[in-house]
């Protein structure tokens, strides 16, 4: 009797670490996107900036960060939900005036108040792309005269 209690405790302990292994597996898994990549205008690296991804069908989370140094990384937190994205691009230049920086900078964070990114990067983006969940990589190379003019 002793060795079939043993081997009934051996059967549920294997079970449970399976069980266990599994759950914990699930949890590392994530349904972001994590999304990382360079922005340039006109070849240059951009300095630094914003960038922002707003679901293309207006529902669900807009997410973003900063660019430094040509280089953008959304993750962690940042993190965005799959899907088709409006992608803006926004810069500004030093002019001694400052104005509200707005999403995704906090609240009260000021910056120089002229852009010099084109609109169709930004306020009336053009710019979109498909997220899937998982690490992806989208570079944005933009020109001053996205028209070709």
């Amino acid at each position: 009797m002793y060795d079939s209690n043993l081997q009934l405790y051996r059967r549920f302990g294997l079970g449970f670490t399976i069980a266990f292994s599994v759950a914990l597996a699930g949890c590392g898994s994530s349904n972001l996107a994590s999304v990382r990549g360079t922005v340039t205008l006109d070849g240059t690296a951009l300095e630094q900036g914003s960038i922002v991804f707003e679901p293309a069908n207006g529902t669900g989370p807009v997410t973003g960060g900063t660019i430094q140094n040509g280089e953008y990384l959304l993750t962690g937190e940042s993190a965005a939900v799959p899907g088709k994205k409006i992608v803006r691009i926004s810069a500004s230049r030093a002019t001694g005036r400052k104005i509200e920086a707005g999403p995704p900078s906090p609240p009260g964070t000021l910056v120089d108040e002229v852009l010099f990114v084109p609109a169709s990067y930004n306020d009336k983006s053009m710019l979109s792309v498909q997220l899937e969940a998982g690490e992806a990589i989208h570079n944005f190379a933009l020109r001053s005269k996205p028209d070709g003019k």
